[in-house]
């Protein structure tokens, strides 16, 4: 019995599978066809909550503040944008749906939809730095989220659809505009990582989703948007004060990219060759002091060229995504791992001698042979050769050190590749 619950969960599960790649197909086949459906369907939607509210006349004050607040947030942010763009891998964070939130929450449908389509227009000569398909795909999204979210409010409320929530007075009022605001920004980010996703194949759902630091850089968006909007209620002139408070939070977040940029390597996510030589530069004079083990991995991909020869650039660049991921697992939480060059990567031990180095690098040998990399349908195998060098009387600076483990790296490759060499002794 239980043999046949297996069996059939396994055709189950390879009918699910051969579904999946078939529906992937379809939508990337037409994902712009799609795109363009999913905007027009939003604008629909949109049309149709408007068409059905009454916006009054004494709203108008606020849709006014609202506006002095997109377009003053907008003119602040333009250099900051700039730095964005020239800064190539930087990711763009955009601060504009706090605007929208709060004109949800505190309007009706129709001045609300404009304050929405005014966050969208570059202001002050800048440019959307994401192509016009992506830049309306986004917006429906943030449209849509926010259009459900209020609506959702308004039948919590039993405020219906004739205008904008009721003041916020209690505790169920402010956790209903969170909840719709939450809404909000489930839609809006779903769709944005469905399209992260189907467009690079290479991603899983957790990549196409985003960085823990992103998601949470939207949620306190979305925060700032319900306190905004309560805000308008009471008053709408304090709304003017969150154009600082946007600006010094986005300065400080690219300051932090900036900062990471330099650290991090934005092929491969590990150390940059600079990071890393100057965590290993303090980590070295700190074991010299106190008199501890510590141990570099050389680690070089064997036949990478021929790789990119065969299959092309971007198949190198996922191997050497795929390679990097691989030696993260295999190391301990402490060590580092940097990209030393094109193909080489360095690992930096801590408090471990040659033969725990050496362990570690056999893990990582045989770890990133186990791999079943496919790229456009295509297996591609890897194999790495690794190097081990462990501090001594004879290697006491860092270059001295990478030396070695070069030079072990290089007898491992003479040796046959796929292999780890100590000090010229192949080990596996």
């Amino acid at each position: 019995m239980m043999d046949v619950i297996v069996a059939r969960a396994a055709r189950l599960g390879r009918f699910v599978e051969a579904l999946s790649i078939m529906l992937g197909a379809y939508v990337a086949r037409h994902l712009r066809t799609l795109m363009y459906g999913y905007v027009i369907m939003t604008a629909g939607v949109v049309t149709a909550v408007v068409l059905r509210s009454q916006p009054k006349v004494g709203d108008l004050p606020t849709l006014g503040v609202l506006t002095v607040g997109v377009v003053a947030t907008s003119a602040l942010d333009r250099n900051i944008k700039r730095q964005r763009l020239h800064g190539g891998e930087l990711a763009y964070t955009n601060f504009f749906p706090m605007w929208v939130i709060a004109a949800f929450v505190a309007m009706p449908a129709p001045y609300a939809t404009i304050v929405a389509m005014i966050t969208y227009i570059p202001f002050c000569g800048g440019r959307c730095p994401l192509p016009w398909l992506r830049w309306s795909f986004g917006a429906a999204s943030l449209f849509l989220g926010a259009t459900l979210g209020q609506g959702l409010v308004a039948k919590l409320s039993l405020a219906g659809s004739s205008g904008a929530l009721p003041p916020v007075h209690n505790a169920f009022g402010v956790a209903y505009v969170a909840l719709g605001a939450t809404l909000c920004m489930i839609v809006n980010r779903g769709s944005i990582a469905a399209f992260n996703f189907i467009t690079a194949r290479a991603l899983s759902w957790r990549q196409a989703c985003g960085a823990p630091g992103e998601l949470a850089i939207e949620i306190t968006v979305a925060a700032c948007g319900v306190l905004a909007g309560v805000a308008i209620l009471h008053n709408p002139l304090v709304l003017l004060s969150f154009v600082p408070l946007l600006f010094l939070l986005e300065r400080s977040l690219l300051h932090s990219q900036l900062l990471n940029a330099t650290r991090v390597d934005a092929k491969t996510a590990v150390a940059t060759s600079s990071y890393w030589r100057e965590i290993a530069e303090r980590d070295i004079s700190r074991a010299m002091r106190d008199s501890t083990y510590l141990s570099v991995l050389m680690i070089d991909l064997d036949k990478f060229k021929a790789i990119n020869d065969a299959h092309g650039h971007l198949a190198g660049d996922y191997v050497l995504r795929e390679v990097a991921r691989a030696l993260s697992t295999c190391v301990r939480k402490y060590d580092l791992i940097g990209r030393f060059g094109g193909e080489e990567f360095v690992a930096l031990m801590s408090g471990a001698g040659s033969s725990d180095a050496a362990i570690v690098a056999e893990r990582i040998r045989a770890s990133v042979e186990s791999l079943t990399l496919s790229y456009e349908q295509q297996v591609i195998p890897v194999t790495v050769s690794a190097g081990v060098a462990t501090l001594s009387l004879h290697t006491e600076s860092l270059e001295s050190l990478l030396s070695e483990a070069d030079r072990a790296m290089y007898d491992a490759k003479r040796g046959g590749r796929n292999r780890v060499s100590i000090a010229g002794v192949a080990v596996g």
